[in-house]
């Protein structure tokens, strides 16, 4: 609850600069902001009370429909600024390769979760990660969203690591 005051002061006073930029008017900048705060103040809050469990259980599913998601972005994606990067759903615009940061690290950890600890230092631990972040690297790099793409990269291979694979294939 800390963070959550922490935060709802952080975001209180840039709602007060945002009023204060439009000249004492909530409107055009003000409301939207806190609009935007309370609906994914709400949205996290939903996210603490679930199950660790659900995440687990949710981790294969996540990636693989962000994974079409990417497929669809390269089909029917949206072009601006010389990237093709989003899908427009009429009322906003979705950017895919958002959602692998978060979800390519809970579809590893869930992976290393399921194999058994005699196989972490194995090729068996290795390839089917690397796979799992490669596929979503490559996908995201022809966009092109470099930084993305190594945000991707990076988090699979701190999972990698974490999850014990021997320091000597990181050099």
């Amino acid at each position: 609850w800390r963070l959550m005051l922490l935060v709802t002061a952080l975001a209180s006073f840039g709602i007060v600069v945002l009023y204060s930029a439009a000249g004492g008017s909530m409107t055009p900048w003000a409301l939207n902001q806190l609009i935007r705060f309370v609906m994914f103040s709400g949205m996290a809050l939903v996210l603490y009370f679930l199950p660790v469990s659900f995440y687990a259980r949710m981790a294969f599913p996540a990636y693989i429909a962000i994974v079409v998601s990417l497929i669809l972005v390269e089909l029917v994606g949206g072009i601006a600024g010389g990237s093709q990067r989003w899908i427009n759903l009429g009322v906003i615009q979705l950017q895919p390769s958002e959602f692998m940061k978060p979800v390519i690290i809970l579809a590893l950890a869930r992976f290393y979760s399921r194999l058994p600890v005699s196989e972490i230092r194995r090729w068996n631990a290795i390839w089917p990660a690397l796979a799992l972040i490669g596929l979503p690297w490559a996908l995201v790099i022809v966009q092109p969203d470099l930084g993305t793409a190594t945000t991707i990269a990076v988090g699979g291979v701190v999972v990698m690591f974490l999850a014990g694979l021997p320091l000597r294939l990181f050099i």
